[in-house]
């Protein structure tokens, strides 16, 4: 996308046309899939995958931070000129501070004493936030509702904002509808009080005409009503779960048959596990092998599919979340070492995982997330699940220990 500005010169209109490259500087999803082609392009040799791709998660492949998600929102949407990365701290958290006054949004959800200049630089330091945050920033932004699912899928790796939630179901109605933060109180006291709270007469808060004022009292009823029906937890839980199960019994199935040619009774989280798992790197004298780069270590280790992690999943002690099920849906797609085309294993693997990903709330596969990256790029290799271990196996070394 070629951004195209309109600038005044002695009374006519000049189109300049900014470059790709200064583009380049905040749309993620672009530079993702930049770095994505050039090491496909690389992958010219087995034996030396594995490791170039490692090379790469230590260098290039970076998760990406909320602050920065949350500076470029405020770059693409202010007048601020130069590149990205270059522009003061000060001056974006100005700019959150006089958009949160304007709209009169206090610096938490609660309306704590929080000063809102002490919140906005915290912001703009942190690497990750809580939903809270993410929804309270849609109010003082005053933000889209696809903003807010965009911030909460992207910048989370979260859920979209959950419909059938009383809370986040009366901030989305209210970001759908363009409406501001006194109307989400208003929303949320009636809520509060139960069913004797929605028969007391609603107020529009904003400038209306006698018609307008009737439809949006009877759309606020509603909403309402639908939040005092609605079920203890939110459908979009519901869906990740049932999909996580689904995608489980698909690689029990998977390895059954891999391991013995035949589906057998029984497969057991060890099973997987020894799929997923590499055995954990050790020196000459039986300790644990320390990583250079223990920041990719922990990338690749926290998704890691071990027997825990199964048993806590498959009991309901945690919930599966979106690395759970693109990593089965990985495996699911390795396919045939010999007989597949290596190139096709990626398109498959998104149309496999997106409609997926969709019903339970996320955003598709995303290529300027480290992980998903990785398992892409896994994909394009002979043995992807070799390449796989491989990779999370060097993580674990410390340099010169690979030997």
């Amino acid at each position: 996308m070629i951004q195209v500005l309109q600038v005044l010169n002695g009374g006519s209109v000049m189109m300049r046309v900014l470059p790709l490259a200064e583009e380049r500087s905040f749309n993620f999803t672009i530079r993702g899939k930049e770095k994505l082609q050039e090491l496909e392009k690389q992958l010219k040799r087995k034996e030396l995958l594995s490791p170039l791709i490692y090379d790469e998660m230590c260098t290039e492949i970076r998760t990406i931070p909320f602050r920065d998600y949350l500076k470029r929102y405020i770059y693409v949407n202010s007048s601020l000129n130069g590149p990205f990365r270059d522009i003061p701290q000060k001056e974006y958290r100005q700019i959150l501070i006089e958009t949160f006054r304007e709209n009169g949004v206090p610096a938490s959800m609660d309306n704590r004493e929080t000063r809102l200049a002490t919140v906005t630089g915290r912001w703009l330091e942190q690497y990750s936030v809580g939903r809270e945050t993410i929804l309270l920033l849609g109010f003082g932004l005053g933000m889209m509702a696809e903003e807010v699912d965009s911030f909460l899928m992207y910048a989370l790796h979260d859920h979209r904002m959950f419909a059938d939630d009383p809370f986040e179901g009366i901030c989305r109605y209210c970001f759908m509808h363009r409406y501001g933060w006194e109307k989400m109180l208003q929303l949320r006291e009636q809520y509060r009080k139960g069913p004797e709270g929605i028969k007391e007469r609603l107020e529009v808060t904003q400038p209306a005409t006698r018609l307008q004022s009737r439809r949006i009292i009877r759309e606020d009823t509603e909403l309402l009503t639908g939040m005092l029906g609605a079920a203890d937890e939110p459908e979009t839980i519901r869906k990740t779960r049932e999909w996580f199960r689904k995608l489980y019994a698909m690689a029990e199935e998977k390895t059954a048959i891999e391991s013995s040619g035949t589906i057998r009774r029984e497969v057991t989280p060890a099973d997987l596990e020894r799929v997923f798992c590499p055995p954990v790197p050790r020196d000459s004298y039986g300790n644990l092998r320390i990583s250079i780069r223990p920041e990719v270590k922990r990338e690749l280790s926290s998704k890691r599919f071990t027997r825990l992690h199964q048993h806590l999943l498959l009991s309901g002690k945690k919930e599966p979340e979106r690395y759970d099920l693109l990593t089965l849906g990985f495996y699911l797609q390795t396919g045939s070492v010999m007989l597949e085309d290596p190139r096709k294993r990626k398109e498959k693997f998104r149309k496999f995982m997106d409609p997926i990903l969709e019903a339970c709330g996320y955003g598709p596969v995303y290529e300027a997330d480290p992980y998903e990256s990785f398992l892409m790029i896994s994909l394009s290799a002979q043995d992807p699940m070799e390449t796989y271990n491989n990779v999370i196996e060097m993580a674990g070394y410390r340099q010169g220990d690979a030997g």
